[in-house]
């Protein structure tokens, strides 16, 4: 995830306060990875609101092709962990 700017939104909210907004975010996570996320991580992504995340099933593991240990990658793991984000805005 990536920060964003949504300059219009001030204009959909209770009296234009980002604080009131309440975002859902649900990510898709593969199998053993799950317990690994670090929701404040997630939640930290969000500079203003209430933010609750949800953790499902879901997302892809594929090889990359290439090992890269002073990445920190595993003796013997060329892994790339793909989690899908939904996100849902609103107040």
């Amino acid at each position: 995830m990536a920060f964003n700017s949504l300059p219009g939104l001030r204009k959909v909210l209770p009296n234009g306060d980002l604080n009131k907004m309440v975002v859902k975010v649900t990510l898709g996570v593969p199998d053993g990875y799950i317990g690994k996320i670090d929701l404040d991580q997630v939640r930290a992504v969000f500079p203003y609101s209430s933010v609750n995340v949800d953790l499902k099933p879901g997302g892809l593991t594929e090889s990359a092709g290439i090992f890269l240990p002073e990445r920190g990658d595993i003796n013997g793991d060329d892994s790339v962990i793909i989690v899908n984000a939904a996100v849902q805005v609103g107040s």
